[in-house]
This record gives structure tokens, C-alpha cells and sequence, in this order.
């Protein structure tokens, strides 16, 4: 590594590192060519100062993934969208192992983290100036696709800025501190804006699973975590209250209105939750009568299925009337299950229960909310809630995701006592 080729690539991947975080919810075309960037750097060096070695637990499980995807993608071949869904899945196990195998230093993180908090901001001053233009009908992040899946992203930066607030061992001085304050209650504000009731469940599960285990014993924490909580109650108390019909700022918090009268049957949220139930259907009878029960019917081939075919199409309620074209099942499992099969179901829910347990453990040992620790929790708990009634993990929520988590696991268990930078 001392070569001046692999520090080239060493520059190449900081770069790719930094651009991503800034471009992930702004920019599709920049947020790939950052991608690249990321890749041809992190391999570039490894593979200029190369050194083979045995793959550890989580590099088995990335293959192992990675091979059921692309045997999934085989045996089911010709799929509708070819190779892309393969090279999807792929992309999302790269960017784990890239921050998983990293060293990047204590300012690189600190670069990337407000590069994150960044991002946030100003794609949601972007968003709310395109709803109020009457570009949107609801407050979306503007690359991190439809309102649940920008919501489930938000969700996750909710939590990296919240553990960058409460770690005092972080790179957040307290010069900039209530700033950053002040960016959490504009994301949380954003969240509720947004309206997706699937990713408030997951940042409130995820802020009362912290507060029910109590892994953190600092007081801090406790009160952030309260005050937080309660000013974003109380917010959205209000604006479902009070929110006159005419502002489009408030449509999101509008879908959330209707569901508090449960005798409004024909209420356009009940309506989404039929389509919700019935795709539900679809996936599991998919599931359990594949042809493939091991292999599934191929990685992003969920709209192959043809629903005319179902024995019980003439039940659906929801179709053709609020849906015509099937997209995925509703919930993330369940459309690992029938894309998949089994195989890459339980490989799947390995992976994230392994990473749960560290992050968990590490919790009670450190004591204290370490924000990577708080970040990388906080971001599997949002989109598996989130994700159980939305989206499948393919987007650029689980693009941010891996990164957070592959390097939270990094630093769980490849911590060095003096961190050393990529630059070094």
C-alpha cells in the first residue's frame, strides 16, 4: 500500500466515497458514477498491494447471496428485466463489503457524515420547493424514489444525525451541535410532511427499542431521545389537527388524517392498505407454489407473474381498479421469498440477524451511544418496519443502508485502537 499507484486508488475511492453520500438522494446519474468511482478505487488499491486471505463470516454470506442471486437469475432465465435485478442485489453487497473491509479515518468519517446531513437538507428544501411548484403531489427526496421509499431514507439519516448528536466522542463539536439539533427536527418535520406511515413506525420502533432495551446507559441519550420524540408528537398532533385542505405542504400528513377514523371504510388510506393486503396474497401463494421453492423466480422478476393465472383472481377487490401491473409484494421478505426462494430468504435474514446481535452487543459493552452504533441500528430497524408494508431493499435507501451497516460492523468488530486513515 505504500506505492503511488495504490494511493491513487486510495484518492479515487475517497472521492467515489464522498460523492455518494452527497449524490444518494439528489442525482441518480452523479449518484452511479460515484458508485464507480467508489468500486474502481476500492479495488484498485486492494488489488495493486494484493494478499490473499481466507473470506470471513459476513464475505461467505455476501457470496453466498450473491451466488443464489445469480443462480436464481439462471435457471429462471429469460427474465423481464435480464441481469439487472442480479446487478442490483450485487451492488448492494459491494457497497457492504467496501465500508466493511475500509479504513477510513476519524475526519473521513466526519466528512461523509456531514456530507449526509447535507444531502438531507437540501434535498428537502428541494423537495418541499417541488411540492409547493406543483412538480409533486407529496414531499419526496428527489432521487430516492416515490414517497415511501424517500421517507424509509430520511428515516435512516434521522438516525445517523441522531447518533452523531449523542455520541460525545464524536466528530460533532459542540459549535455545531444545536445546528445539528435543529437538522434532526427538520428531517423529523419531513418525515411526517412525507406522510408514510410505514417509516414512522420504524424511526418510533427504532427510538423505542433503544429506550425499552436500554443498551446505552447515558442519561443523554434518554433525554434526547424523549425531547426528540415529544416535539415530533407533538408536531404532527398538530398539523393533522389543524392542516387546512388548501396547502399542499400538508397533503402527506393529510394521508395520515382519514386513518384515525376507522368507520371510513372507503378512506383513500384504507383502500391502500387493500392493495397492501392483497399484494400480500399474491406474494405468499407466489411463494409457496413456485416452481423454483429454493430459487424463486429470479431477482427483480416479481412482475412476471401473471395474475390472470391465479386461482382466486376473481377475489382481488384492489385489481384492476386501484392497480393493473404487479411491481413487488409489498414487503421485502416476501418478495426475497418469491424472487429468491428460500435459499435467499434465510441467507438474507442471517445476514441481518448476525449484524443485529454485534450491533446489539456491542451496545451493552460500549455503554454509551456510539454513532455508528446508534446509525447502523437505527437504519436496519427502519427499513425492515418500513420495508415490511413498502418497499422492497433495492433502492437507494438500501444503498445507504449497507454502507451504514457494513461499516458499523466494521468498527464493531475490526476496531483499531488508532484508526488508520486511507491517507496514511
Amino acid at each position: 500500500m505504500d506505492s503511488q499507484l495504490a494511493r491513487r486508488f486510495l484518492t479515487v475511492e475517497i472521492f467515489g466515497f464522498y460523492a455518494l453520500a452527497l449524490c444518494l438522494p439528489l442525482a441518480e446519474t452523479p449518484m452511479h458514477i460515484a458508485f464507480i468511482f467508489l468500486v474502481l478505487g476500492a479495488m484498485g488499491w486492494r488489488l495493486t498491494s494484493f494478499a490473499w486471505r481466507k473470506p470471513d463470516f459476513f464475505e461467505w454470506l455476501l457470496l453466498s447471496m450473491s451466488a443464489i442471486a445469480l443462480a436464481s437469475t439462471i435457471i429462471n432465465w429469460p427474465l423481464i428485466k435480464g441481469f439487472s435485478g442480479f446487478r442490483n442485489y450485487v451492488t448492494l453487497y459491494v457497497l457492504f463489503w467496501i465500508a466493511y473491509r475500509s479504513r477510513y479515518s476519524r475526519e473521513q468519517m466526519q466528512t461523509f457524515f456531514w456530507l449526509v446531513v447535507a444531502s438531507i437538507v437540501f434535498g428537502l428544501l428541494y423537495g418541499l420547493w417541488e411540492l409547493q411548484s406543483g412538480v409533486t403531489t407529496r414531499l419526496e427526496l428527489h432521487s430516492a424514489g416515490v414517497v415511501t421509499q424517500s421517507s424509509i431514507y430520511l428515516g435512516e439519516a434521522f438516525f445517523i444525525m441522531l447518533g452523531g448528536y449523542l455520541d460525545r466522542t464524536s466528530f460533532v463539536t459542540a459549535k455545531f451541535r444545536s445546528l445539528l439539533f435543529l437538522c434532526i427536527l427538520f428531517a423529523g418535520a419531513g418525515l411526517f410532511v412525507m406522510g408514510s406511515r410505514g417509516s414512522l413506525l420504524g424511526v418510533g420502533f427504532g427510538l423505542l427499542l433503544m429506550v425499552v432495551l436500554r443498551p446505552f446507559s447515558n442519561k443523554r441519550f434518554f433525554w434526547a431521545v424523549g425531547c426528540v420524540s415529544a416535539l415530533l408528537l407533538l408536531a404532527v398532533n398538530w398539523a393533522i389537527m389543524s392542516s387546512p385542505q388548501r396547502i399542499p405542504l400538508v397533503s402527506g400528513i393529510r394521508h395520515l388524517r382519514p386513518h384515525l377514523d376507522l368507520s371510513d371504510i372507503d378512506s383513500a388510506v384504507n383502500r391502500n392498505d387493500l392493495v397492501r393486503y392483497e399484494n400480500w396474497l399474491i406474494g405468499y401463494w407466489q411463494a409457496t407454489n413456485s416452481k423454483h421453492p429454493l430459487l424463486g423466480i429470479g431477482p427483480r422478476n416479481y412482475e412476471s407473474i401473471l395474475i390472470e393465472e391465479l386461482p382466486w383472481a376473481s377475489t382481488l377487490k384492489s385489481y384492476p381498479h386501484d392497480w393493473q401491473k404487479l411491481q413487488h409484494a409489498h414487503n421485502l421478505f416476501l418478495t426475497k421469498w418469491c424472487e429468491e426462494g428460500i435459499l435467499g430468504l434465510l441467507v438474507f435474514l442471517l445476514f441481518l440477524g448476525r449484524i443485529g446481535w454485534l450491533l446489539l452487543r456491542e451496545c451493552y459493552e460500549t455503554n454509551e451511544p456510539r454513532w455508528y452504533l446508534v446509525a447502523g441500528l437505527g437504519s436496519m430497524v427502519v427499513f425492515i418496519v418500513a420495508g415490511s408494508f413498502n418497499s422492497p431493499f433495492n433502492n437507494e435507501f438500501a444503498w445507504l443502508a449497507m454502507l451504514v451497516m457494513g461499516y458499523a460492523i466494521r468498527r464493531t468488530l475490526h476496531e483499531t485502537s488508532n484508526e488508520v486513515g486511507l491517507a496514511s
